[in-house]
């Protein structure tokens, strides 16, 4: 491959990355309403406690269930003293369970009534 070929392919290469990069952005543009990633925590919390049967949240909730219930468009979790902070605002509270022994504890968050 000469030197001239190379450059000329790498120029249609770049070329090509730039349209699709504008094809993607386009599309982003297009979507109606704010992402859920840029949604307020505490509404997403609120919206996804509402799609939880009473039942269940009576038996206790755990943090790191939510956290992957409340998982964002590319797989990130929120933050876990801010999703406590969350549902410390939505008036829960949170218990902890002792484990027999030594082998340590396990929270769960309960509705406050």
């Amino acid at each position: 491959m000469t030197d001239d070929s190379f450059t000329k392919s790498l120029a249609e290469y770049k070329d090509r990355l730039d349209q699709f990069i504008q094809q993607s952005n386009s599309l982003d543009s297009v979507e109606q309403g704010p992402s859920p990633a840029k949604t307020p925590l505490i509404d997403r919390v609120k919206k996804l406690l509402n799609t939880i049967p009473f039942a269940e949240q009576q038996q206790g909730l755990s943090l790191s269930e939510l956290q992957i219930r409340l998982r964002g468009r590319k797989g990130k979790k929120c933050h876990p003293g801010e999703l406590a902070d969350c549902l410390r605002q939505l008036r829960y509270v949170r218990r902890r369970e002792w484990k027999e022994g030594r082998s340590g504890f396990f929270s769960r968050w309960f509705p406050k009534f």
